[in-house]
Formats: structure tokens, C-alpha cells, sequence
């Protein structure tokens, strides 16, 4: 399918179904505020999170980068619940607290990160081309596509990469 930017690996569906910008499964509220895209490139709009979308992949492809969709929304849910503990550790008189581990997908996240920015990059209206392989922005090479869908690791030095200090 032409329009489908996981076409490079093969597999497509019959048809092109609405793919969102940014996984819906990520914000609690059901509209966000918006700024940048080509129409509301100055101003900010209030828009409903089920018109972010385009039809940028096909069916197939789709579906397959649902667990992709679902770590990430996991995985923030999972920083919301450390970022409220964090405050909530903080407002309170200061004590030995004891140990909360949290722990989040990386591999599955990383997946979603690159997925969420080919979807970013297709919406562009753009003679850009990825860096990697020289591709279109709507058409990633088969490289790119192979590690959105964890068909192939990302290796050294692409990848999504975090640093944190204890305490």
C-alpha cells in the first residue's frame, strides 16, 4: 500500500486506517492543547485527541504497533505515579522512606518513541529525509521501519538512552 509507511518491510493490509500523532493511550484527558502543526502553526487549539490522527499506515501494519501504543501508555502512567510519590515525598516532614520500584518496558518504549516520531515526520511537508538511510520522511527505509516494529534491536549508538541518579 503507497501510503503506508511501514510498506518497506512488506505485509500491508487492503486499506489505510487512522493512525494517531501521539498514542491516545498517553493523556488522561480526552482534548489537549495544540501549537505547531500546519493548522495551528502560531496559535494554540483545544482539539479532541480523536482528531489527531492521519492515515499514515494501513490496517496490518496498524495493529501490529498496538503493544508499542499499550507499553507507552504504561510506561506513563507509570511516571505519573512516580512523579506524584516524588511530590508527595516531598511536601511531607522528612523521614527513612521506604523503597518503591517501578519499571517500565525499555525496549517496548524505545519502539514506541521511534514509531511516534516516523508518525511526527510523515506529517511534515517537508524535502527532509531520514539521516540514516536518505529516505523520504513519509517513506522511512526498511531499517527504520524493521526497529519501530521490533523486528530487528536497535544497536549502538541509535536508541532511546536515560540517566538518573538515586535519591
Amino acid at each position: 500500500m503507497d501510503r503506508c509507511w511501514a510498506q518497506s518491510i512488506g505485509g500491508c493490509g487492503t486499506k489505510l486506517t487512522r493512525e494517531h500523532y501521539v498514542s491516545q493511550s498517553l493523556w488522561p484527558d480526552a482534548s489537549i492543547d495544540v501549537v505547531g502543526l500546519k493548522w495551528c502553526r502560531n496559535e494554540t487549539k483545544k482539539v479532541g485527541l480523536g482528531s489527531l490522527t492521519a492515515k499514515i499506515l494501513c490496517d496490518v501494519h496498524n495493529n501490529g504497533l498496538s503493544p508499542a501504543d499499550s507499553a507507552a501508555g504504561v510506561a506513563f502512567d507509570t511516571m505519573r505515579r512516580m512523579m506524584a510519590l516524588n511530590r508527595e515525598r516531598n511536601a511531607a516532614r522528612h523521614r527513612k522512606w521506604k523503597v518503591v520500584r517501578h519499571e517500565i518496558d525499555g525496549p517496548t518504549l524505545e519502539r514506541w518513541f521511534l514509531k511516534t516520531a516516523i508518525n511526527v515526520a510523515c506529517l511534515q511537508d517537508s524535502d527532509e529525509v531520514w539521516y540514516l538511510d536518505k529516505s523520504p520522511l513519509a517513506k522511512p527505509g526498511t531499517r527504520l521501519v524493521n526497529w519501530a516494529f521490533g523486528n530487528a534491536a536497535l544497536t549502538a549508538p541509535y536508541g532511546l538512552y536515560v540517566g538518573a541518579s538515586a535519591g
